[in-house]
């Protein structure tokens, strides 16, 4: 497959793979028919993109070669690769091989240890709340009977310079619909100044 091939499949899924998701709109109503179409959704995107690395390796990730918005489109995907936690953790290696930005690479850094502490709490009976709390940069997100799990014992001063250091804003689009507001006063309450940075 060209290069040129390979871009138009990149958007074409990419745009797929989105407007599913944003077709969930309320995350306690049945959405088992959605879910099922995603999930067959992530698999083809998966299976095409080891396929484009067995050709033409990490460059992909690549934004001198592929364009910002393609690598985008790229790392989108393989964030909803979770049924290939391998695979996310070789594209990760890519990522930080091929100048990609850092801000992506921080989201799937986070996806990879959420994936790696949900697979062992699978295996150990954990706590499953407790798998959010293995992250570096806090990107990802999860909803236990019907509210989102806010971390416990975070110290948000250094999460927050963290995710400054790599280009992730603290603004409200950044987090889910209900995180942004329950993280708020967690986060006020630990020093007064983070309030500014919360717009």
């Amino acid at each position: 497959m060209t290069l040129s091939e390979i871009r138009i499949k990149i958007a074409e899924y990419a745009d797929e793979d989105q407007k599913l998701r944003f077709s969930v709109t309320d995350f306690n109503a049945d959405n088992s028919v959605v879910w099922k179409k995603i999930r067959e959704v992530d698999a083809r995107n998966t299976a095409f993109l080891k396929e484009v690395i067995k050709e033409h390796k990490g460059i992909i990730f690549n934004p001198d070669i592929m364009g910002a918005k393609l690598v985008g489109d790229c790392w989108l995907m393989i964030q909803h690769a979770d049924a290939d936690l391998p695979f996310q953790k070789q594209c990760l290696e890519l990522m930080k091989q091929n100048n990609c930005p850092l801000g992506h690479i921080a989201y799937l850094t986070d996806r990879v240890m959420v994936n790696e502490a949900e697979l062992k709490a699978e295996s150990t009976n954990s706590d499953w709340k407790k798998i959010t709390n293995h992250q570096e940069y806090y990107t990802q997100w999860r909803m236990y009977d019907g509210k989102w799990h806010i971390p416990p014992n975070v110290d948000w001063t250094k999460i927050i310079e963290k995710r400054k250091s790599v280009g992730l804003a603290t603004t409200k689009g950044m987090f889910p619909n209900g995180v942004f507001e329950q993280l708020i006063p967690i986060v006020v309450a630990q020093n007064k100044l983070l309030e500014k940075e919360f717009v």
